[in-house]
Parts: C-alpha cells; structure tokens; sequence
C-alpha cells in the first residue's frame, strides 16, 4: 500500500516487492481509495507520463474488492483471467486480507 500521492515510481517499487502485480492506495486514514497494475501504470507512461508523475493519475478508484466476510465460494468466482487480486476490506475500507 502506498499514499494517493506517491509518484509512479514509487507504485513500481512497490509493485516489485510485493510480486502481485498491484499496488493499492490508501488515504491519509489508511482507507483503500485505488488500485494501479503494472499494466495501468506501463499504459500511463507510453502515454507521456513521468515516473514522477502522481499514482492518482492512474489509479482505478472502482476497483473490484470484497468485505472480509465474503464467502471463499464467492471469492472464487470472481477470479478470472482479468481479475488475479481482490483486496479483502474491512467496514473502514482498510485493508485486512488478499485473495
């Protein structure tokens, strides 16, 4: 997770280390506001971005996620070729899990 306002670079960074293809952003109170892929970010530089460019700019704020008590069978059929990650969100939208 990183700050709304971190710089894609940083989002690459973040992405590198933790090997799911995502990074999320979070808000000044630790609530989940966006998601970016690798994908979203590699599209927003060969647009003529910069690295120093803000994550906001590319960051979907309606991505898909689940409520912490989201059955696993449900869970599950969410996953597809187009979705590999769904953050699991508290009543806070802070982060608690990812499947």
């Amino acid at each position: 997770m990183i700050s709304g306002d971190a710089t894609l670079r940083e989002a690459l960074v973040a992405i590198d280390a933790n090997r799911h293809g995502i990074v999320l952003t979070v808000d000044a109170g630790g609530a989940v506001i966006g998601l970016a892929t690798d994908g979203d970010i590699r599209r927003k530089l060969l647009a003529g971005g910069s690295l120093e460019d803000p994550i906001a700019g590319c960051a979907n704020a309606r991505f898909v996620w689940a409520d912490e008590g989201t059955s696993r069978e449900l869970l599950l059929k969410q996953l597809d070729h187009r979705i590999r990650v769904i953050p699991l969100l508290d009543q806070g939208r802070r982060l608690v899990g990812i499947v």
